[in-house]
């Protein structure tokens, strides 16, 4: 059996449309043939088996066909964005070289490179490979394919090694678990530094031979409306902070259009809460796939299509994808009972190698993970997160989840992104609001006394910030 990424993605080389960008495609016999010619390329700059290879690059075919020549070479790619530049320890990572656009002018590595003037290599004119001096050929990573970023809400990325059976496994079940077809045509909404985006929607559509739209990651929002009766869409894939904003949106009469052609739209990446959900619903009048994993689990371990805003399970992540097994364990170690709460436990084979430089006592390569959140399963066998362990205050004698509150928050219908947090032994409510929207503490503050019966003012501290301050992508 090949455990080649590429070679699986190779077996379509039709002449159906693999990827379109601004309004122009690529066939896959197009595609792969210039993959070939990238790969001749790249190689001959050095860069072979083994090597990690830093891409910049905004969604685009150029950045598609870079990627895969890359894993045609057994080189490791990590894709990055420019939050992430400023968050990864890149001499640490000891990666061979560092692939930019010259389009990508957001990219602070990219500028730094230049006003370094680094020597580099330019790659059919508008690609650019600068090579890191500081190389060390001795430190051969093995047994990885490709490197993703972890999501966690810490300013510190952790780069994570994930291997070829695992990919192509996550990718198969992914496939099967939502039901892409050939003759779909997703819209790439999410930027492919997202394990989410990168494995979940863009290799599981190449692997089937769907027909992929390249969108810019910055103004896919706005660009959504026209996309998809224009591409005649079937699937969109979407995180919460997205979801939110199409809400308000439409609500100001910025998001019409004909959704007819959609069979189904995906929601995952973090926890969506139900009022946003529904409202969504309402938008596109489709089915949505809410969608559970973690990077470290390569990522998507289970999904449930929500047929209707009235699903009574509408909260429930679903069932474990095939091949997967997901597990809710008590203090010490046992499954729990229906609707008992526990710490879950992913089984899989598409569990990382570890992440670089570190592999965690929670996680056994390939096989399980033990992870940070807790839940319970439903009579139906559903899965119910209600976040990590330690997201919770005590009111009284119960406990209210910081994902609870959240929620409540949200259902203004004016809130981005709201981070409930432990600083310093104090809960604090971090608030990024819509444009142009008015919300204040008080306001807030009595949102939450009425919702949770207890003294707000006492039990947490509520700050507002601006998006371009906090993390809103998940």
């Amino acid at each position: 059996m090949n455990h080649s990424i590429i070679n699986i993605l190779k077996e379509n080389c039709s002449n159906s449309v693999a990827l379109i960008e601004s309004g122009k495609g690529i066939t896959y016999s197009e595609l792969w043939a210039k993959v070939n010619l990238y790969a001749k390329e790249l190689e001959k700059q050095g860069i072979d088996k083994g090597k990690i290879i830093v891409l910049s690059f905004p969604n685009s075919i150029e950045l598609s066909i870079i990627f895969l020549a890359l894993l045609q070479l057994e080189a490791i790619p990590l894709i990055v964005n420019e939050l992430q530049e400023n968050a990864i320890d890149f001499e640490k990572l000891n990666c061979y070289g560092y692939l930019a656009h010259e389009k990508n002018t957001s990219s602070a590595l990219y500028k730094s490179l230049i006003e370094r003037k680094l020597k580099c290599e330019s790659i059919f004119n508008i690609s650019f490979l600068f090579k890191n001096g500081h190389y060390n050929p001795h430190k051969y990573l093995e047994d990885t394919a490709l490197l993703v970023t972890s999501s966690g809400s810490t300013s510190i990325s952790k780069v994570i090694k994930l291997s070829a059976v695992g990919t192509i496994a996550n990718i198969k079940a992914n496939v099967k678990s939502i039901g892409i077809r050939p003759d779909d045509t997703t819209i790439m909404a999410l930027p492919m530094n997202y394990s989410y985006g990168l494995i979940a929607q863009f290799l599981s559509h190449l692997y089937v031979g769907s027909k992929i739209v390249l969108a810019d990651a910055r103004f896919a929002i706005t660009q959504i409306p026209r996309l998809i009766p224009a591409s005649k869409a079937t699937s969109l894939f979407t995180v919460p902070p997205m979801i939110r904003q199409i809400n308000y949106m439409q609500e100001k009469g910025f998001f019409t259009g004909d959704f007819s052609s959609l069979r189904f739209i995906t929601v995952g990446g973090n926890h969506i809460e139900k009022e946003s959900l529904q409202r969504a619903m309402n938008v596109f009048s489709c089915p949505f796939i809410k969608t559970y994993g973690l990077a470290e689990a390569g990522p998507r371990v289970s999904t449930y299509k929500v047929e209707t805003p009235t699903d009574p399970e509408i909260d429930s992540v679903g069932y474990p994808l095939e091949g997967v097994k997901m597990r809710v364990l008590d203090a010490k170690g046992n499954d729990t009972k229906s609707n008992e709460i526990g710490r879950v436990l992913i089984e899989s084979p598409s569990v990382m190698n570890g992440y670089m430089h570190e592999l965690p006592p929670h996680v056994k390569p390939q096989q399980n993970i033990l992870t940070e959140d807790m839940a319970y399963f439903s009579e139906t066998g559903k899965l119910f997160v209600l976040g990590r362990s330690k997201n919770q205050i005590e009111v009284e004698g119960r406990s209210i989840w910081f994902q609870e509150i959240a929620n409540a928050i949200y259902s203004t219908g004016k809130v981005l992104k709201a981070i409930v947090d432990v600083k310093n032994g104090e809960t604090i409510i971090s608030i990024v609001t819509m444009p142009a929207c008015k919300l204040t503490h008080e306001s807030v503050y009595l949102l939450l006394c009425e919702h949770f019966q207890f003294n707000a003012w006492e039990k947490v501290k509520i700050e507002f910030l601006k998006a371009n301050s906090v993390k809103v992508a998940k």
